[in-house]
């Protein structure tokens, strides 16, 4: 196969599509190698090993999501915030992937695999907390329903925005649907 110089975006477009379709514990990189058109040797240039590759492509999207929530700018409404904030996770549908793979990467094969499993983790926490943080206010403020728990509603739209993605054309609409069925409930006014 002919040589080519790869940059790290085309790697990781590539191992999402690989992880996606595969899974990771059949991705490897005979995989994505016949995906990028190049020799198995030419992604050992940019990783090491499997491990390394994964989990420097879960932070790097984690980070841009990560990035995207703190923009958020939607202030004195919680439940304007929590909107986008729904709208993003329905944007960002590999966060789930990071979150459910994380557990099956062996940490113990590097220190630069251990460290982005620890910043994936860290990051994990402070999206739940800016979810949370959110809700609270909102419950503060009387827009949501302060006998719910918060962790509660956190982990409501966290696992909601999970439905599978294959069924709908437009993600973000999806998005607000889900908004408004969380926030609305699935009942008829009597």
């Amino acid at each position: 196969m002919a040589k080519r110089s790869l940059n790290n975006e085309e790697i990781y477009e590539a191992a999402e599509a690989v992880l996606l379709q595969e899974g990771y514990k059949a991705f490897h990189f005979k995989l994505l190698a016949d995906r990028l058109q190049v020799g198995r040797s030419t992604i050992y240039e940019y990783f090491t090993n499997k491990e390394e590759l994964v989990t420097s492509y879960m932070v790097h999207k984690m980070s841009r999501f990560y990035e995207e929530i703190k923009s958020i700018n939607v202030h004195g409404h919680a439940s304007k915030r929590l909107e986008e904030i729904i709208r993003l996770l329905m944007k960002f549908t590999q966060i789930h992937l990071i979150i459910e793979t994380t557990p099956h990467v062996n940490a113990d094969i590097s220190e630069k695999v251990k460290k982005n499993l620890m910043m994936l983790w860290r990051a994990r926490n402070d999206i739940f907390q800016l979810i949370e943080t959110a809700i609270v206010e909102g419950q503060e403020a009387g827009e949501i329903k302060q006998e719910l728990p918060a962790t509660m509603i956190t982990d409501l739209i966290f696992n909601a925005v999970r439905l599978n993605q294959r069924y709908y054309d437009h993600p973000l609409e999806v998005g607000t649907l889900l908004y408004h069925v969380i926030f609305n409930g699935i009942g008829t006014e009597k």
